[in-house]
């Protein structure tokens, strides 16, 4: 029997749906896009969301909720899906310990290939030990690796598949995209993006993996 999909879950999927529907004109208005970005909106709807600016998601998701049912709409964990996380340095810093390992096995995902990496494993991927903190949470392991980006969803080729079951991809925080769907505000008031923090059982299971390999 197929489950009944929840009403967060038929929220997700009703407002996907919706984003890919919203035209030019209305994304122009409501300042979301320029016309000379649409071409790019237009091929990649959910990839373009991504990278817009906190007050372009604002308006874009504006034009979605005036679209959906309205029992759909203004579902907490459906913004919650579309809205940067945002946690204080002290925040971060207690979420990473609260993983119950040890400072070197603390673990962050990235948010391109969504491994789950630790600065142990960067270090195991080829990062410098004795600058690796300035990586973690901001360089996939991928990068040291050089394993090279992630294939596209739609290349199914064997050597695709084969890429995909590598660790890491060669994202980085410093270039020109932000995909990245975390921020920390540090005390002088400053904010930078940062890799989403692993789950406990994944921090666990992952310096677990580091220390029967090493």
């Amino acid at each position: 029997m197929t489950a009944t999909p929840s009403l967060s879950m038929r929220a997700f999927r009703n407002a996907l749906c919706v984003l890919r529907s919203l035209d030019m004109y209305d994304l122009v208005a409501a300042g979301v896009i320029t016309e000379a970005e649409w071409v790019t909106f237009q091929e990649d709807p959910g990839y373009a969301f991504l990278r817009l600016g906190d007050e372009r998601k604002d308006a874009c998701w504006e034009l979605i909720q005036r679209r959906m049912p309205a029992p759909l709409r203004e579902t907490s964990e459906l913004k919650g899906v579309l809205a940067m996380l945002k946690m204080t340095l002290e925040q971060a810093q207690s979420a990473l310990k609260a993983q119950g390992v040890a400072n070197n096995d603390m673990a962050v995902v990235c948010p391109i290939c969504g491994t789950v990496q630790s600065m142990s494993s960067l270090v195991r991927a080829g990062a410098p030990k004795e600058s690796v903190e300035n990586y973690f949470g901001f360089s996939c392991e991928g990068r040291f690796s050089g394993v090279g980006p992630m294939p596209s969803s739609e290349d199914k080729s064997a050597a695709a598949e084969t890429r995909r079951a590598l660790r890491g991809c060669n994202w980085t925080l410093g270039g020109l995209f932000k995909l990245h769907r975390m921020e920390i505000t540090y005390p002088d008031g400053t904010s930078a993006g940062s890799f989403e923090i692993a789950t406990a059982e994944q921090a666990q299971a992952l310096a677990a993996e580091i220390t029967v390999t090493a």
